[in-house]
This record gives structure tokens, C-alpha cells and sequence, in this order.
């Protein structure tokens, strides 16, 4: 999976991976956006939070809708006219719903960290397994992007950079240890030859 979209509420955020960086898309009724992030820039640490700060709203939603449901009750026992009774039933239902929704809302965020740049997602958005097989995905595609450009044999760099950076593809887990031993064979012949 390549793509990621997420929408809430109007808006979407659209996610897709190609060679070599990550296309954003934002859109909602007022503005259209589309930028980048390059493959370069990107790390492989994943910072996952969550937060249930709305539910400091749930005391309140079921206070008032106590509070309707008293005037609710209070005003039929009286024998008021069902227009009014309807909107005491409309009070208790919008503050029931609240509560309900409240108690359903939390902030899901992954963070793909390590780079100069960080990319954020919802967690949540549209599920969290299709969230982390994204991210696994973009790993991959990270990996072979750095194999790609680093796995090969630079004659305008010295020998140290050069194993330093089959090393570095090594220890992000672009190449194998067998290809790690290959690249380093394959260099020593190299420098031989010249």
C-alpha cells in the first residue's frame, strides 16, 4: 500500500509514496495544498501518542443533560404543551449525543522521526492497521531508495566514506549482511584493479 488517505470532517490529507519522496495533499472547502517530503529526509523512529483530552467535556454533557431531563420530567408532570415538551426532549437528546461523542473522541498521531524532517499521520485514519502498513511500506521504500543510491561503487569518494556508508546501509537493514560482504568484496577487487 502506497497511498494513505484520510478524511475527517470536510477535509482529507492524502499520503502517497513514489521513488523517491512522499506526496501531501490537503483539501477542505477553503484551500487545496500539495508539497513533498523527500525519501532523504525521512527516519525509520516511530513516536505513536494518544490523547482523550476531550473527555473533559463528558461531566459537562451529562450534567446538562440531567439538568433536561429533570425539566423534561418536571414540565410533563405539570401538563405543558407537547411544543414545549419537544424542546426539553431535543435539550436531553443534543446533550446525550455530546456525551456519547465525547466519550468516542481521542487523538491517534504516529510521528515518522529520525530525519530533518518529520512526518505526521493520524493514527486512526482510516484504521490503524491500514495506517501501520503504510508505514512499513514508506520503510521499505526508504531502504531500497538508500540501497539504490549508496550500494554502489563512488569513485569521487575515499575508501573510509565508502565503507562507512555500506555500514550505515547495513545498519538501517537496506542490505543484508551477505550483501554487506558482497559490496565490500566487491570494492577491495575495485580499488585492486585501479
Amino acid at each position: 500500500m502506497n497511498e494513505l488517505l484520510q478524511k475527517s470532517l470536510g477535509s482529507y490529507k492524502r499520503y502517497k509514496i513514489t521513488n523517491d519522496r512522499v506526496l501531501i495533499t490537503t483539501g477542505n472547502i477553503n484551500k487545496y495544498e500539495e508539497y513533498y517530503i523527500k525519501l532523504d529526509n525521512l527516519g525509520f523512529d516511530i513516536t505513536r501518542k494518544q490523547t482523550k483530552s476531550i473527555l473533559l467535556l463528558v461531566p459537562f454533557y451529562l450534567a446538562f443533560t440531567g439538568l433536561e431531563l429533570y425539566v423534561l420530567i418536571d414540565e410533563y408532570q405539570k401538563g405543558v404543551r407537547f411544543p414545549q415538551l419537544l424542546f426539553w426532549i431535543a435539550g436531553v437528546a443534543l446533550f446525550s449525543v455530546g456525551a456519547f461523542f465525547s466519550l468516542l473522541q481521542k487523538t491517534d498521531k504516529v510521528f515518522i522521526q529520525g530525519g530533518t524532517k518529520t512526518l505526521e499521520l493520524d493514527g486512526a485514519k482510516p484504521n490503524k492497521v491500514k495506517v501501520d502498513e503504510f508505514v512499513r511500506n514508506l520503510h521499505v521504500v526508504i531502504r531500497n531508495h538508500y540501497k539504490l543510491k549508496y550500494a554502489v561503487i563512488d569513485p569521487t569518494l575515499d575508501e573510509e566514506t565508502q565503507i562507512h556508508n555500506y555500514k550505515w546501509l547495513k545498519e538501517v537493514e537496506a542490505i543484508t549482511d551477505a550483501e554487506y560482504e558482497e559490496l565490500l568484496h566487491n570494492f577491495r577487487i575495485k580499488n585492486l584493479l585501479s
